[in-house]
């Protein structure tokens, strides 16, 4: 049983504005139809006027402070707050500064985006809903992005993304994530996909008549993070000929004027000719047979979805991540006076985008359009609440009464060291206390239990990522034998079990333990990962050696992160 005292919003994780959309109707979703927001009020116009300098700087810092602490501030003021300091900040911008640029502007209209929409985003106020949630999205993907990334050139930036997002959000299968009471599972924002460590990609039943791969929750976290890189990644879209619906497939980082492509389903890059660097979209177009080297195995239950052959003649196209607030004019104002440790991208202009693909591919792209699926779940987390429901019942566990939050914010902001002291704080202690308007409450056994799996799951993260392997296999060990039978359904926690099998195998190899490296990579996992596990397994399994097990090295190039950045 979970303990009734726990309310189910978790302000700050979620939206602010979930308190009241238990009342409200579903309406369908139309692309380009703006969410809900909150309008100005009388006292709103009133705002202060004519902010000395000190004043402004004292404002901007206060909101970022409040909207960095929303998530474990219990009540939901913080981001309202935080927008209502902002509009006194922007007193007096010129209108023109809150306009649409022409080129996106003709971008959204060729997609059909509505005059109403286009004009929600021209408001010039910030609301205080969807714009401080934007905002703190950004904060942080901007902290995980330059932790994983370290220093470097950026694809040497982009593949240490790349492969911190394969080892630290694990897939499950559609529906694993379903909510009792509620018909389907929702695909949710990067945000609460960083913050559980889960996410889904495949079509569930929400998706069912969408194209081929819409639903993208690992594909859609490695494109805002590479954003805060300030580099471009969208997905790759394919018809096949003959074929009536697309395919979402891949993701596609532009980097220096080539586009590199990394299988977020797989959690394995798309190998380019020589074998360990990464493939671009024109060399596995000029040699569809690259894709071949993905087929590791004879099971055809195992088989790589896309073929040579599907690339012939196909019609290939770039989507665009279609989230409002990056082509809000209100966010690029905001960009352009964030400093410092505060800077992040929060705005780019879709069209710029566009013609950088299209430079970059020429011919052999159809066309860039944009994938809808973000612009969709904003709209649904605004206005259908069983949508609200489905997408809180994963984040149970990470109410800010409870002490999991904290400190998973910690680990993904690179505070490693304090996040590991953290949990060693609450994990298997009994007397752990759920926490509210200064009252506090015993945690019923099922949910510390839960805690405590969790606790156990995100230690061996942080052990692995600190190179302290042995305390991560056996962190990871501990997880499996706490989950012995992953299922659907809450209390979600037995999930773990098929991250730590993956990272299992990614432990073993990168200790040069190949035998121990190729077992776990075998063991069947029922979403795409096990594809990009059976790769991995096929590179090693000629390297293992029995009579030389120390001689073998693991055949990725080496493209770990800095312990530290500046």
């Amino acid at each position: 049983m979970v303990n009734p005292r726990l309310p189910i919003l978790f302000l700050g994780l979620a939206l602010p504005a979930l308190l009241f959309l238990a009342g409200c109707e579903e309406e369908q979703f139309r692309p380009g139809t703006p969410a809900a927001v909150t309008r100005p009020t009388d006292e709103d116009e009133h705002a202060p006027q004519g902010a000395n300098e000190d004043r402004k700087v004292m404002l901007l810092r206060s909101v970022i402070q409040l909207i960095e602490d929303a998530a474990t501030t219990p009540g939901g003021k913080n981001l309202v707050t935080a927008s209502d300091y902002l509009n006194e900040y922007f007193e007096g911008t010129k209108p023109e500064e809150y306009a649409l640029a022409p080129e996106t502007r003709a971008f959204l209209t060729e997609r059909k985006f509505s005059q109403g929409a286009m004009t929600d985003r021209e408001r010039p106020r910030f609301d205080a809903q969807a714009d401080p949630l934007h905002v703190q999205d950004c904060l942080l993907y901007q902290a995980v992005a330059t932790h994983a990334a370290g220093r470097g050139d950026d694809l040497t930036r982009v593949r240490r993304v790349f492969d911190w997002v394969s080892r630290n959000v694990l897939l499950v299968p559609p529906e694993f994530l379903s909510t009792p009471g509620v018909v389907y599972q929702a695909q949710a924002r990067p945000y609460d996909v960083l913050v559980r460590g889960m996410a889904t990609e495949g079509d569930g039943a929400w998706t069912d008549k969408k194209e081929k791969g819409y639903w993208s929750e690992r594909g859609w976290v490695f494109m805002v993070l590479c954003r805060q890189l300030g580099v471009d990644v969208g997905l790759v879209a394919i018809t096949p000929q003959g074929a009536e619906k697309r395919q979402y497939w891949v993701c596609a980082a532009l980097v220096d004027g080539k586009v590199y492509l990394f299988d977020h389903r797989l959690g394995v890059e798309v190998p380019a000719p020589d074998g360990r660097s990464v493939a671009t979209l024109d060399q596995v177009l000029e040699q569809p047979a690259l894709l071949d080297r993905l087929n590791h195995t004879g099971d055809e239950k195992w088989k790589y979805d896309i073929s040579p052959s599907d690339l012939s003649g196909a019609k290939v196209e770039i989507a665009l991540d279609a989230s409002p607030g990056y082509y809000t004019p209100r966010m690029r104002l905001l960009q352009r006076e964030l400093a410092a440790r505060n800077r992040m991208v929060l705005f780019r202009e879709p069209a710029a985008q566009a013609q950088a693909f299209q430079k970059a591919l020429g011919d052999r792209l159809a066309g860039v359009d944009l994938w809808l699926l973000p612009l969709e779940v904003e709209f649904r987390l605004f206005r259908d609440p069983q949508f609200v429901q489905s997408t809180l019942g994963p984040l149970r566990l990470y109410h800010p009464g409870l002490p999991l939050l904290g400190a998973r914010l910690l680990q993904l902001r690179g505070e490693t060291a304090t996040a590991i002291q953290t949990y060693v704080s609450f994990r298997m202690n009994p007397n752990v206390v759920f926490e509210e308007n200064k009252k506090k409450f015993p945690v019923p056994p099922e949910q510390l239990d839960a805690l405590n799996t969790t606790a156990t799951y995100f230690l061996a993260l942080c052990q692995m990522e600190n190179g302290a392997m042995g305390q991560a296999e056996n962190l990871f060990e501990q997880t499996l034998k706490r989950t012995p039978e992953p299922k659907p359904g809450p209390p979600y926690v037995s999930l773990f079990h098929f991250g730590a099998v993956s990272n299992l195998g990614r432990l073993h190899e990168d200790k040069g333990e190949l035998e121990k490296a190729v077992a776990f990579y075998k063991r069947e996992l029922p979403t795409p990962q096990m594809i990009g596990n059976l790769y991995r397994a096929g590179l090693l399994a000629p390297k293992v050696a029995p009579e030389a097990p120390d001689e073998a090295k693991s055949s990725r190039p080496e493209i770990k992160p800095e312990s530290k950045v500046p």
